[in-house]
């Protein structure tokens, strides 16, 4: 704390701090102390002169920043594929960065068509060919850790591939001058999804 104007032996004793989370972050007020990552006011307020009084002074309290930096982490998307009609993979990141004792729950996956592929930004999962950024989001931590962290978010791939069937013309024949047969065919190889 900076403190001016005081005259002679007079000295500020006590003060009395709040803090309120401010930039996004919630919390308080309260005089207890933060501990999560995030930006906070420091509020100052009710100070104690001494041997003198306050009352002698017309106090102006500036709030000062209290910042409390995240540790730096990662998530990253694995690259996942299938053929168009498959299973449905499941989604899954890796976490770097984080102490001893915190895991990667869950996280928040965000589609979006590239090359060529026009999708999303959507949270729900492609089905069409066509090749897919998958971007991690929202990590949950355990023990509700995520708020100590401040995450780096790395894209993976997932890629639908054609899926692959082979179409035969069935033979057909007919006697001249009669009417034409139908015409039909034959999934030889592959099959179609329903």
């Amino acid at each position: 704390r900076t403190v001016s104007g005081l005259l002679g032996t007079d000295a500020l004793t006590v003060l009395t701090y709040s803090f309120e989370g401010t930039e996004g972050t919630s919390y308080g007020p309260t005089t207890t102390a933060p501990t999560a990552a995030g930006v906070y006011r420091i509020i100052p307020s009710d100070g104690v002169v001494s041997p003198g009084s306050i009352v002698n002074y017309d106090v102006t309290y500036v709030e000062g920043t209290f910042t409390i930096a995240g540790i730096p982490a990662t998530v990253t998307a694995a690259d996942k594929s299938k053929q168009y009609g498959a299973t449905t993979p499941d989604f899954t990141s890796t976490a770097g960065g984080l102490i001893v004792g915190h895991d990667l729950l869950d996280v928040t996956y965000v589609f979006e068509g590239v090359g060529g592929t026009s999708y999303g930004p959507s949270t729900t999962v492609p089905t069409a060919v066509g090749t897919y950024s998958v971007t991690p989001s929202d990590a949950s931590i355990t023990e509700g850790a995520e708020v100590n962290y401040s995450f780096t978010y790395y894209s993976g791939t997932y890629t639908i591939s054609p899926r692959a069937i082979t179409v035969t013309a069935d033979d057909q024949s007919r006697e001249y001058g009669s009417a034409d047969p139908e015409l039909t065919y034959s999934v030889t190889s592959g099959s179609l999804v329903d």
